[in-house]
């Protein structure tokens, strides 16, 4: 009897065995769906920033836990023209204010803000480095002007702001760089100097001031003395000379000889226009033609006035409108024959270079009327070449 339920239990076990065996194999079932880690939270690493303009800052978001399936975030800003946000969380600061940076997670929308203050901060300075000039050498006469360009550098420079230095006895300028010569200066030679306010760089300008410059004519400020040279004063007497010849005539009363020790001659130059070696004014100067000794007689643009300066009458010449620079002629008369000087103070007899036919060349009279003690008169007509006349250069 025994036997017979050992046997009947083992069948049963056997299968019951089977059975969860065959259940284990879920033949033909499905797969079961795999387990979402959800985001519980999301964290920036600063809650405060301060910025000053143009200043960029990198936030960082921690998407919680470490595992979870979808970490995407979103940044907005809430006042995007103080400051803005990128895709990647790098906030530019724009304008002074305030703003606040939020993130938010994709899944389940958690969200973290940074409150972000913007300040305007110190502005940028751009030193100066240096400063030029557009010209840096010129030639002028009394009266004339020149604009003078200052540039700053860099084009960008904080602090652009120039001053002027130059001598006031002779020359004026203006804010704008416009130079005028007022008179010249003992060995003809000036500067004006641009200094920068930052760093005070310099840049100069060398000019060299000679003759007076009269209606369109640069004039010098003497008549010529001995060959190539000018008397010392404007008031002085210069030489005699005859036309076309450079050589000098001095002496007193009926006393008068040459600088060669050469006679008179009485025929005259039968030259056409004075030769140009034998031109008595100093380098840089030479004889004025007709024309430009007209532009003294210029009555709407020229003064004439006949005024003596330490007893020596003579006429001054300047621009209208203007008290100075003006030139000062002396009333030296005439040399005749190499033996007397004639109408001496009282005319002034001056050369032109060129001519009206043979033997006749053009020249410059002036004297006194009797209107007012100031009056005077001009004549540009030709006389014979064998006179002896003063010469008064213009410049090349």
């Amino acid at each position: 009897m025994k036997k017979l339920l050992f046997m009947a239990a083992a069948i049963a076990l056997s299968l019951t065995l089977a059975a969860c065996e065959n259940g284990n194999n879920n033949d033909g079932g499905e797969t079961p769906p795999p387990i979402t880690v959800l985001v519980e939270s999301v964290a920036l690493n600063t809650n405060e920033l301060a910025l000053t303009i143009g200043d960029e800052e990198l936030l960082s978001a921690t998407v919680l836990p470490e595992n979870a399936d979808n970490k995407q975030v979103t940044w907005t800003s809430s006042s995007p023209l103080v400051a803005s946000v990128t895709d990647e969380g790098l906030v530019k600061a724009l304008t002074a204010g305030t703003t606040t940076i939020t993130v938010t997670t994709e899944d389940g929308g958690f969200t973290d803000e940074c409150e972000v203050t913007v300040e305007s901060g110190e502005p940028v300075v751009i030193p100066v480095t240096g400063v030029t000039l557009n010209v840096t050498e010129h030639k002028m006469s009394a009266g004339e002007t020149l604009q003078l360009i200052a540039t700053v550098l860099p084009a960008n420079a904080t602090n652009k702001k120039i001053t002027w230095n130059f001598p006031v006895e002779v020359m004026s300028i203006d804010e704008t760089g416009l130079v005028r010569a007022e008179g010249t200066i003992q060995g003809g030679k000036a500067a004006v100097a641009v200094i920068t306010d930052d760093g005070e760089f310099t840049a100069v300008c060398h000019f060299a001031l000679e003759g007076v410059y009269i209606n369109g004519v640069r004039w010098a400020e003497r008549s010529v003395g001995a060959a190539g040279t000018f008397v010392k004063d404007i008031f002085d007497t210069g030489h005699y000379y005859q036309w076309g010849k450079n050589i000098s005539w001095t002496g007193s009363g009926n006393t008068w000889t040459s600088s060669d020790g050469s006679a008179w001659d009485s025929t005259g130059s039968a030259e056409t226009t004075w030769p140009s070696d034998a031109d008595p004014c100093p380098a840089g100067y030479r004889l004025p033609t007709r024309a430009e000794m007209q532009t003294l007689a210029d009555s709407d643009n020229v003064e004439q006035i006949w005024l003596p300066i330490n007893g020596v009458n003579g006429a001054f010449f300047l621009n209208k409108g203007t008290s100075v620079p003006a030139i000062f002629v002396p009333a030296s008369g005439s040399l005749l024959m190499g033996m007397m000087v004639n109408f001496g103070n009282q005319e002034g007899y001056y050369w032109a270079s060129d001519t009206e036919g043979s033997k006749y060349a053009y020249r410059m009279k002036f004297n006194q009327l009797l209107d007012t003690p100031t009056s005077m008169g001009t004549d540009f007509g030709s006389v014979p070449t064998n006179n002896g006349y003063q010469v008064r250069c213009v410049m090349e």
